[in-house]
């Protein structure tokens, strides 16, 4: 078996976000958080993390199930 593409599992991850990734994504998108630009479920290397902000080099998880 192979391992799922990165991106397509990014996909399947936004389709399907908790309640508290949700509400976290209303307040970081779109530059409201102090014009940071933020991503939605990224991959980055063999990890697809829930928010990240490539211009502060950060990264955010939340655990919400």
């Amino acid at each position: 078996m192979t391992a799922p593409d990165p991106i397509e599992r990014a996909r399947e991850l936004r389709q399907s976000q908790t309640p508290p990734e949700g509400v976290l994504w209303s307040k970081l998108r779109a530059g409201r958080l102090a014009g940071l630009k933020f991503r939605r479920q990224h991959p980055i290397g063999p990890y697809t993390v829930d928010f990240y902000c490539a211009l502060a080099k950060l990264v955010v998880e939340i655990d919400g199930r």
